[in-house]
């Protein structure tokens, strides 16, 4: 799982950042082939375990298809569904004093 962050001690750590499709599992930097519909499953916290308000932006292909906003450690999951050919997920996460951007997890769909 790769992805950068901003903040010293007060970083972000992001525990789980996965896409499942068609019975298959891609994390970050990688790339899944799936069905038609695809589950995301997001966790995320801070290193040294305090509690902050945090906004989390998940992004498909270039757009923002959902915000989260609540406190540390946030959990959330995100159901879709995927046509032909080849899109991406990614997650931007900033709380007051952290910022984090993951690598992202491509999708491919199944041609019908």
């Amino acid at each position: 799982r790769m992805y950068a962050t901003q903040g010293g001690e007060d970083r972000l750590i992001l525990y789980e950042f996965d896409v499942e499709s068609g019975g298959y599992l891609g994390l970050a930097g990688e790339e899944v082939r799936g069905g038609s519909e695809c589950i995301v499953h997001v966790h995320i916290g801070k290193a040294d375990k305090t509690r902050e308000q945090i906004k989390v932006s998940l992004i498909r292909s270039g757009n923002v298809v959902s915000e989260e906003v609540g406190l540390t450690p946030m959990n959330f999951d995100y159901t879709t569904t995927i046509g032909e050919g080849k899109e991406y997920f990614r997650l931007v996460a900033k709380t007051r004093t952290a910022k984090m951007v993951s690598n992202p997890i491509f999708v491919t769909g199944e041609s019908r």
